[in-house]
């Protein structure tokens, strides 16, 4: 543990060091805040340089659509049931051959997955 006294001591034994030191602390700080001005003057300029040259927002976007858009659906609406038509249709019932060649995918990754457990 650090004893006061010993703080007290080691300030008084190096007095020139911690003074020297605190003045250079100050001194860079000061030169900090000298800088931060300039720099914020000079990004003031470019600023209204850049502000000089802007393109006005009316220009840059484009006016509205004068025709009358359409509206747009995110989804459609959902059946209760499949008629006999729409069964024959879209449905198709899975042959042996794909449904083997399905088990056997499947198979394989299990087989991976236990081969990896330690």
């Amino acid at each position: 543990m650090i004893d006061r006294d010993d703080v007290v001591d080691f300030i008084e034994s190096h007095r020139v060091v911690m003074t020297a030191g605190a003045a250079a602390l100050l001194l860079l700080c000061v030169i900090f805040l000298i800088v931060m001005r300039v720099n914020s003057s000079k990004r003031e300029k470019v600023l209204s340089a850049a502000t000089a040259n802007a393109i006005p927002v009316t220009e840059l976007f484009l006016p509205a659509e004068p025709l009358q858009v359409p509206g747009v659906l995110l989804f459609r609406g959902r059946k209760p049931a499949w008629n006999v038509d729409e069964a024959k249709r879209w449905y198709t019932e899975p042959d042996e051959a794909s449904l083997e060649r399905l088990r056997a995918i499947g198979q394989a990754s299990v087989d991976a997955m236990l081969e990896s457990v330690p």
